[in-house]
């Protein structure tokens, strides 16, 4: 089925709830554009290997970034911020955005393996941490979260290893 059959059936189905709702205290709006105010992520990693070349070792990279993928999209939180259910929501919402756009030499989506999560956080998430499970992922300062149906690396700098790998 082409995008714009499938574009058609979502068409009605709106069409079909507008006059479900005709009367009452909700207004149903479709094809509704969620781009009208700009929508920055932090950070994209994007694996670039050489075309034709087998890709080279990965470099001493900071603890958390050791298994990247081919796209790899970070949060960052200062210590001014807090790193709360907000900014993973936002986190997932910009994964979905950008998987969206992200296809293939075919023209398909990228299969979810392709993609990673990370939220960077300066200071340790205390009211996160009370209200969800920070999954210890190997070394100091380094946690997973299930978010969802995704799982987010959290990075916590001010607790991981002092280390030059671990240097601005």
């Amino acid at each position: 089925m082409t995008d714009e059959r499938l574009r058609q059936w979502h068409r009605l189905f709106g069409i079909a709830l507008t006059q479900l709702f005709q009367g009452a205290p909700w207004r149903v709006e479709l094809e509704y554009e969620l781009a009208l105010q700009r929508q920055l992520l932090d950070v994209v990693i994007i694996e670039a290997p050489e075309p034709g070349s087998p890709p080279p070792l990965p470099p001493d990279l900071p603890d958390g970034l050791e298994a990247l993928r081919a796209h790899n999209l970070l949060t960052y939180k200062s210590q001014h911020e807090a790193l709360d259910a907000w900014a993973l929501d936002e986190l997932v919402g910009h994964y979905i955005n950008y998987r969206k756009l992200t296809l293939d030499a075919k023209g398909a989506r990228l299969p979810a393996d392709a993609f990673g999560l990370y939220a960077v956080a300066t200071r340790d998430p205390k009211a996160l941490a009370a209200q969800h499970r920070l999954e210890p992922a190997g070394a100091p300062g380094l946690y997973d979260l299930a978010w969802g149906s995704q799982v987010v690396r959290l990075i916590v700098l001010n607790t991981i290893e002092q280390t030059p790998r671990n240097a601005p």
